[in-house]
């Protein structure tokens, strides 16, 4: 069984494509310059249309080629400084640290991507404290018991070039 290429030998995807809206509704053969079209036609250019277009968001059905400059994934290092509210102060220092609960001092806020503070377990806008190294100034008085952690976020890239 011989196949044969169903598209006369005139048609090419280029020269479908520069065809407007209205056109690639209703497919005009350039042999007959007619309206009416067969359904092979119509697969036809349904198909050679499909092949040119592949959705975006499917990788495992459609794959694609990674191109040589998506950079490789960031690399990102967590450390917290947790203590404890005694109810009568709102500066807390590296001195006030838990050692059990935290990794680390307060750090310098100027040398890792982003830091949250969370009071009692719940994350406070930027506004309500100040964060300079060593040292952790809250805007109001915790309830006294009340754990404080701040928690650090570094991202680098994966060749250590710098920080984000």
């Amino acid at each position: 069984m011989v196949r044969r290429n169903i598209l006369p030998e005139n048609i090419t995807p280029g020269n479908m494509m520069r065809r407007s809206m209205a056109s690639k509704m209703m497919f005009r053969s350039p042999v007959t310059q007619s309206a009416s079209v067969s359904v092979t036609e119509n697969l036809a250019y349904a198909w050679c249309h499909a092949k040119m277009i592949t959705p975006l968001g499917c990788p495992d059905i459609f794959p694609r080629q990674v191109s040589p400059d998506v950079p490789r994934l960031l690399k990102a290092e967590t450390t917290q400084y947790t203590a404890f509210s005694d109810g009568f102060r709102n500066v807390y220092t590296d001195a006030d640290a838990a050692p059990p609960y935290s990794t680390s001092g307060i750090l310098d806020p100027g040398s890792v991507s982003f830091l949250n503070l969370f009071v009692n377990g719940v994350l406070q806008s930027p506004n309500l404290y100040a964060v300079r190294p060593g040292m952790l100034i809250l805007s109001d008085i915790p309830p006294r018991g009340a754990p404080l952690i701040l928690q650090f976020v570094k991202i680098t890239l994966p060749s250590d070039q710098g920080l984000l």
